[in-house]
């Protein structure tokens, strides 16, 4: 796979987890930190499969 190409997928995986995070913690902001442990757990599946796929 073309580095730039999969450089260009983490980062666009990347921008759709935050997004999603942002909107998930605002719509649980009584709850910061179930909102950013799950963040956390999403980046760090996310690192996980780009290990395996590297």
């Amino acid at each position: 796979m073309d580095p730039a190409v999969k450089a260009a997928g983490i980062r666009q995986i990347l921008a759709a987890g935050i997004r999603q995070g942002l909107r998930r913690r605002i719509r649980v902001r009584t709850y910061p930190e179930v909102s950013a442990g799950h963040t956390a757990l999403l980046f760090a599946m996310l690192a996980k499969a780009f290990q395996l796929n590297s």
